[in-house]
C-alpha cells in the first residue's frame, strides 16, 4: 500500500422498507411521507461519490444487507472493520444507521479514524477519532431516530455537528445545493469534501 493512497470507504443506510402488496406498499409510503421522507429503492451509488473521485479519492462502497437487526448490523460492522484495517483507511462516509455500523466498527480498529457522517441515526460514540455529524433541520426522520438513541447515551467531546438546512434524509444520497445558511449554495460534494481536505 503506498502513502499516496487515500482510500474513503461509503457506508450505505438501511434498506428503505418495501412490500409487494401494493395497498401495504401505498402505507409504506405515507408513512416514510409522515417523516418527511420519499424512499428510493434503486440502491444506486451516492450523487456525491463522482466529486470524491475527481479530487483523486479512491471511493470504496461497502455493501452490506441493508437489514436493520441487530445481528446485521453487529456483522456488518465486523466485515467493516476488517476491510478498513486491509486497506489502512482513515476517512469513513457514512449515511443513515450506516453511521452506527461504521462507530462500530472503529471501536474495532487501532487505526485513527475519521467519521463524516451525513444524516446519521446512531448513539453518541465512546470511540477514539473525529466524528463530523453532518445534519439537517428538514431530517424528520433521522432528527426523531438520532433523539431517541440519544436518550441511551451520553454526550461525547469528540463530536462535532454541522447543521444544514432544507435537505430531506432522502436527499442525503443526492448531491443537493444547500439553500441557505453558512453553507448556502454549496453543493453536499463540496462540503464533505471540506472535511476531507
Amino acid at each position: 500500500m503506498s502513502d499516496q493512497r487515500r482510500v474513503i470507504v461509503v457506508v450505505p443506510g438501511a434498506r428503505y422498507l418495501r412490500s409487494s402488496n401494493p395497498f401495504v406498499q401505498k402505507g409504506i409510503v405515507r408513512l416514510y411521507g409522515l417523516f418527511n421522507v420519499i424512499p428510493d429503492y434503486s440502491g444506486s451509488e451516492e450523487a456525491w461519490i463522482p466529486a470524491l473521485r475527481q479530487r483523486g479519492y479512491e471511493v470504496i462502497r461497502f455493501e452490506w444487507n441493508g437489514s436493520v437487526t441487530s445481528k446485521s448490523l453487529h456483522l456488518a460492522s465486523k466485515r467493516l472493520s476488517d476491510l478498513i484495517t486491509t486497506e489502512g483507511v482513515v476517512s469513513v462516509i457514512s449515511c443513515s444507521i450506516g453511521t452506527l455500523i461504521a462507530l462500530l466498527a472503529a471501536g474495532r480498529t487501532i487505526l485513527p479514524l475519521r467519521v463524516i457522517s451525513l444524516c446519521g441515526v446512531f448513539r453518541t460514540p465512546d470511540t477514539p477519532g473525529d466524528v463530523i455529524d453532518i445534519r439537517s433541520t428538514a431530517d424528520r426522520f433521522g432528527n426523531f431516530f438520532r433523539s431517541v438513541s440519544e436518550m441511551f447515551s451520553r454526550k461525547s467531546s469528540g463530536l462535532r455537528t454541522v447543521m444544514l438546512s432544507g435537505i430531506r434524509h432522502d436527499e442525503f444520497g443526492d448531491n443537493p445545493v444547500i439553500p441557505s445558511g453558512i453553507f448556502e449554495n454549496s453543493s453536499l460534494s463540496d462540503i464533505i469534501l471540506s472535511f476531507l481536505d
